[in-house]
């Protein structure tokens, strides 16, 4: 990524209005300013690594899910509990087949 390009957060804001989290409760889950929540899903300012993993643990995704809305391990974090484990446990048995 070039030095004026900026990292686009924009899927971050559709994960958290999906799960009904305003602003100011994700910037109190993570432990930043709502403002700074506000710059990043504009992408007016780019978060730190260590904050962009703490916020995609607070919405239940990947940093990958915050910018790609297709990305798959965002669409596995979106599953209920039941079909995540149904997932995991389908990827167990087809390592140990290859293995």
């Amino acid at each position: 990524m070039a030095n004026n390009e900026k990292l686009n957060l924009s899927n971050m804001q559709k994960i958290r209005e999906k799960r009904n989290i305003t602003q100011v409760k994700l910037s109190l889950m993570v432990g930043i300013s709502q403002q700074s929540i506000t710059y990043y899903e504009s992408s007016t300012r780019t978060p730190s690594l260590p904050v962009a993993l703490k916020i995609a643990k607070a919405l239940g995704t990947s940093v990958e899910g915050l910018i790609n809305e297709n990305d798959i391990i965002a669409k596995y974090y979106e599953l209920c509990l039941e079909d995540q484990e149904a997932v995991n446990t389908m990827i167990e048995t087809l390592y140990k087949k290859n293995h």
